[in-house]
């Protein structure tokens, strides 16, 4: 059952996509008992109004609208501040505003990008086509992090990319990336994550080996981290085509209020899955149980402040509220 949930979180990120040393982080402070995580709200669940297809890549607008990939029928959802449904648009094909192997979703000033291998289409935020732009290089995760759009390459030798407001990359920054160990059928750069940071820069987590660069938005390496959490292991599935895939070390993670919040992968049958709430320095955590069905391939916070857990297996969207399990 656990090796299975590992090997879910593993190919849903292969799919969708210095001599410095590494301080690690502390590993104290114990889990208040009083502290849980509160569902508010289910979207896509067992008698849901709205039904979710494989949901990733959740973004809002300036209004506080929030946008969601559909990324099994290869549509976009758009939801109003309360998470009432407003509007479905795009479709699976590969002509003018479809969408086929979707890589990521942003919005952009007032245009919603729905980024997919060397095409960028277009959509104002009405849902209306407004435009295909192709792009020379792929990339997949954008975010836009103080006006900046960054996102993980996948054409380019290094980790991340700078866009501009065309969608063309200007630069490659972080560390360099392996395409493919061939040992494990891990496709590194997959497993990369961008997060914003203090101080005008970005952390580049790596979700495989729970270790991360903290880059400046000039490209500039300033610090690396270590969660501690060990390296991911490769396991095998069991499959018809006897795959192997690599583990990774940490599901999901996001900025949050004054600090970081990361879902670490259990790592022996009974360990119960738990949200890890850090401080911004990443010195000291405490854990928030999740249900154990729960499987957290995305977290985001909302404009308002709640907690969205997108699990991409089961195709459901969870909206909480965050209790701080620091105080």
């Amino acid at each position: 059952m656990l090796r299975a949930k590992q090997a879910r979180i593993a190919l849903l990120g292969a799919l969708l996509l210095g001599a410095q040393a590494f301080a690690v982080v502390g590993r104290a402070a114990a889990t208040p008992a009083e502290t849980e995580l509160s569902i508010r709200l289910t979207i896509g669940a067992e008698g849901d109004d709205v039904v979710l297809h494989r949901p990733a890549h959740l973004t809002w607008s300036a209004d506080g609208s929030a946008f969601l990939l559909n990324t099994g029928d290869c549509s976009v959802l758009k939801f109003d501040r309360n998470w009432a449904l407003q509007d479905t648009f795009g479709r699976r094909g590969e002509g003018p505003g479809e969408i086929m192997n979707p890589r990521g979703l942003l919005v952009v000033a007032h245009e919603i990008w729905v980024v997919l291998p060397l095409l960028i289409q277009k959509f104002d935020l009405s849902g209306t086509f407004v435009g295909t732009v192709p792009v020379q290089e792929g990339f997949s995760a954008p975010i836009l992090i103080r006006d900046q759009i960054l996102a993980l390459g996948e054409s380019s030798a290094r980790v991340a990319v700078c866009l501009n407001e065309q969608g063309t990359p200007t630069e490659t920054f972080g560390p360099s990336c392996n395409r493919e160990d061939h040992a494990t059928n891990h496709i590194q750069c997959g497993f990369w994550q961008i997060l914003p940071a203090a101080r005008a820069r970005c952390l580049l987590l790596d979700r495989f080996t729970g270790r991360g660069r903290y880059i400046t938005l000039s490209g500039e390496m300033t610090a690396s981290l270590d969660l501690g959490l060990g390296d991911g292991n490769a396991s095998s599935a069991q499959s018809d085509f006897d795959v192997v895939y690599a583990q990774p070390v940490v599901a999901s993670a996001c900025a949050a209020r004054n600090g970081y919040l990361v879902v670490p992968v259990p790592k022996k049958e009974g360990d119960a899955p738990v949200l890890r709430y850090y401080d911004s320095a990443f010195t000291d955590f405490c854990d928030i149980p999740l249900p154990s069905d729960m499987i957290p391939y995305e977290l985001h916070i909302s404009p308002s402040g709640d907690l969205c857990v997108v699990d991409t297996w089961s195709s459901v969207l969870y909206i909480c509220d965050l209790p701080d399990c620091r105080n």
